[in-house]
């Protein structure tokens, strides 16, 4: 019996171990491959190369070989440069468009050839439409920045970058029009009624219903869109 208290003694004043805080997962675990992402890898490149030996068996390889050549690709590692490109690109286009605009007459023919025209550049893989977009290059937050049109980069994107790899981003000027995107986050420990269970419901029902009053109120728009 004294064995049996001495041992309960030293067991209640023994210290408890503090738990360690969680540090989150490393960049490097996160984006550790996956068999799932083994799998969309070599799904990707078996539909790349099927795409490959269609394009090469059909009308489509002259055309893209043609708009390569007359569209844009260009990286940067400094963010000035590449948008000075930018502006550049922009200009040709407003340039080519004025010249497209002068040429234009009320001809049937030339209404024809027009239509024709536009519908066979709506692609996004022929878009002539001038964009810039960014990837980081090292874990140091280094990046490169990619001037060019949109068909060029979608071309790329699609068929020559793995899904592991499909980390860019798109810059938007400001003045210019764009989608508005919120990535909404909260800190677990001042938050413990949310669990893993709910955290779907809050985040879909919870927060886009604040934000959209809130966006209402400030800014006086009349209605929002969430997708």
């Amino acid at each position: 019996s004294a064995s049996a208290s001495a041992s309960a003694s030293a067991s209640i004043n023994k210290p408890k171990k503090k738990k360690q805080r969680s540090k989150g997962i490393s960049p490097k675990s996160f984006h550790k491959p996956t068999p799932e992402t083994k799998l969309m890898v070599k799904e990707a490149r078996d539909l790349a190369k099927s795409l490959e030996k269609s394009l090469q068996s059909s009308s489509l390889t002259k055309r893209l070989q043609s708009f390569q050549k007359d569209s844009c690709y260009q990286e940067f590692p400094l963010q000035e440069p590449a948008l000075l490109a930018l502006d550049q690109l922009i200009l040709l286009m407003l340039q080519n468009t004025e010249q497209q605009d002068r040429s234009t007459t009320n001809t049937t023919s030339t209404t024809t050839s027009t239509a024709t025209t536009t519908t066979t550049t709506t692609s996004m893989l022929f878009s002539k439409v001038p964009r810039i977009f960014a990837i980081e290059t090292s874990k140091t937050g280094k990046r490169k920045y990619i001037v060019c049109h949109l068909g060029r980069f979608m071309h790329r994107y699609w068929r020559h970058c793995p899904p592991q790899s499909r980390h860019y981003y798109e810059l938007i000027r400001e003045s210019n029009p764009c989608r508005l995107y919120f990535d909404l986050e909260y800190h677990k420990l001042a938050n413990p009624h949310l669990t893993n269970n709910n955290n779907d419901h809050h985040h879909h029902h919870h927060h886009p219903n604040n934000t959209n009053i809130l966006l209402m109120q400030q800014f006086m728009i009349q209605q929002l869109i969430l997708e």
